[in-house]
């Protein structure tokens, strides 16, 4: 799948914590500095590439993003990959 595929197909912050954990999985990343898995280390590169503080209310995770946002969540997910 292209980056244009997946910035048209994930939409919230959800989408892609859920989508960056699947691809850390696939790609059988090491884990260990500031998070143990690849859910807990989508969620904080997320909250990263989107300038956002850990502590966000649960609600946010459903968050449409900007194609900017989400142009800058997919850099960085794949940066790490």
């Amino acid at each position: 799948m292209s980056a244009q595929e997946i910035i048209d197909e994930l939409h919230t912050m959800g989408d892609y914590v859920r989508w960056g954990a699947s691809r850390f999985n696939a790609a059988a990343l090491d884990f260990g500095h500031g998070a143990d898995n690849a859910m807990d280390e989508a969620f904080n590169l997320v909250l990263h590439a989107l300038h956002l503080p850990h502590e966000i209310p649960p609600y946010m995770i459903g968050a449409r993003l900007t194609r900017e946002e989400r142009q800058a969540v997919l850099a960085i997910l794949e940066k790490r990959v």
